[in-house]
């Protein structure tokens, strides 16, 4: 990722429901709202933030465009979070440019979905030191941006970032909310459930209209922190509309006192709806810059990014890069060519490589080689050794009948193991991890709450730190 200068434009927002789209624009400052709409959505046109019908969807939207009657043509698009999905990793010191490999390699241990099936971005965490960096992962379906882009297709309208309501909830939050704290923001159909420790996201659930709020928050709390200090302090912070009273007579019992309620800081907000808009304030107030910031999580097609006269800049700072990566290349393709020649056979290049021309080529390419220092994160993320071999053999050895296996992957930054598998039944998950614990190689094993929702043929996730 390169790092570019924020984009201090204010522009129009749109934050989309299954029922409902409401629109923001702020001022230049971004802290006076300037105008706002909202408009009902005819039934079936998105269902479980997916659109079901781009045709009709962009019809509706050519009709919203007439009503609003403005010159900008940029938007920032909020979207449900039910197929998105918000992860934090752990990465030692790498260079930026080498992040997006790394995520990569990671992708089939962190993603719900396939990595060519999602559009991701992520962003640097306040709070990295010492030879890790902290990332803040956002990953959404393909599919759901490309519903949506075909809609903009019949308007005016050009999106130049996607963002879910969980990512705009956190950007919202204050710091002793993201040091240790869960928050909620509720809707008609759908609670967005995050816990944060450290500025990272520990946890995040999506909690259906109907099912227990103040239950999830209880599983949750029980999971992630089992005692600790900080349990001591946590609090929960809300905003949104409807938030069931129930909720915040069973929080105060769950926490040390009542909810904080969150609320927009942006001035001309209708009166009474500071909490319920608070959401598409976040949203309105967000920076955007293109897909290449490290400081910053913006979603969007790589193909719309290049054609967006917005993002024109780094098309062409992008250009000279891949030209000085030809140009570094073919030295260092050079560079090679002479030591082969220098070396006059095999043997001898293998003990010069060895000694001291080794080194001196080492610190020639260090810079130059794609495929070099692709190898040497590989080695980074992945070195195995035997006592990884054995704790692998152990955890294997502990599934039965009842619980079969798929993947076993293993992280060396984190120190830790990724099973998946299948339970025929939730007791027998359980059992699996109590057995999986018990090994001496094994600190603890932690399965998502999500995954313990069901009763009968449980798909798991398995994270099993090693000592």
């Amino acid at each position: 990722m390169k790092i570019i200068e924020k984009n201090k434009d204010s522009f129009l927002s749109f934050l989309f429901t299954d029922k409902d789209l409401k629109i923001a624009l702020l001022d230049k400052s971004k802290k006076k709202l300037e105008q706002f709409f909202e408009f009902p959505l005819p039934e079936g046109l998105i269902k479980e933030g997916e659109v079901i019908d781009s045709e009709k969807l962009g019809i509706f939207l050519k009709e919203v465009e007439k009503r609003l009657m403005r010159k900008e043509r940029s938007v920032i698009v909020g979207i449900l979070e039910y197929k998105a999905s918000l992860h934090n990793l752990v990465l030692p010191q790498i260079e930026p440019n080498e992040i997006d490999q790394a995520i990569k390699l990671q992708a089939e241990s962190i993603l719900p979905f396939p990595y060519e099936s999602e559009y991701l971005d992520w962003m640097f965490v306040n709070g990295s030191s010492g030879k890790r960096n902290k990332i803040l992962l956002s990953a959404v379906p393909k599919a759901i941006i490309d519903g949506y882009l075909k809609s903009f297709e019949k308007t005016a309208f050009k999106p130049i970032t996607f963002e879910t309501t969980s990512l705009s909830l956190y950007r919202m939050l204050p710091p002793e909310a993201k040091k240790a704290g869960f928050s909620a923001v509720v809707s008609d159909n759908l609670t967005v459930l995050l816990l944060c420790k450290e500025n990272l996201i520990e946890g995040c659930s999506i909690i259906r209209a109907g099912e227990d709020i103040a239950q999830t928050i209880k599983k949750m709390k029980e999971y992630y922190l089992k005692g600790g200090k900080e349990e001591e302090e946590i609090r929960l912070y809300l905003c949104g509309k409807n938030v069931p009273s129930n909720l915040i007579l069973e929080s105060q019992k769950i926490f040390s006192g009542p909810p904080a309620i969150l609320k927009t800081e942006i001035k001309g907000v209708p009166k009474g709806r500071e909490s319920e808009l608070a959401i598409l304030m976040s949203l309105a107030s967000k920076q955007v810059t293109p897909p290449q910031d490290s400081k910053t999580i913006n979603i969007l097609p790589p193909k719309i990014a290049a054609e967006n006269e917005m993002f024109s800049g780094s098309k062409k700072e992008n250009k000279l890069i891949l030209f000085l990566t030809f140009l570094l290349l073919l030295i260092n393709a050079l560079i090679f060519y002479m030591i082969i020649i220098i070396a006059g056979e095999e043997r001898l290049i293998k003990q010069r490589i060895d000694s001291l021309l080794f080194s001196k080529a080492e610190g020639l390419t260090l810079n130059l080689s794609p495929m070099k220092t692709k190898a040497v994160l590989v080695n980074k993320l992945f070195g195995q050794n035997e006592m990884i071999t054995k704790a692998i053999r152990e955890v294997l050895s502990k599934s039965s009948g009842r619980v079969e296996l798929s993947s076993v992957y293993y992280d060396a930054v984190l120190g830790e193991l990724t099973v998946t598998g299948t339970a025929k039944k939730r007791d027998d998950l359980l059992s699996f991890k109590t057995e999986v614990e018990k090994s001496e190689f094994v600190l603890k094993a932690v399965i998502p709450v999500s995954a313990l929702g069901r009763e009968e043929n449980v798909e798991f996730r398995l994270k099993v730190s090693l000592k």
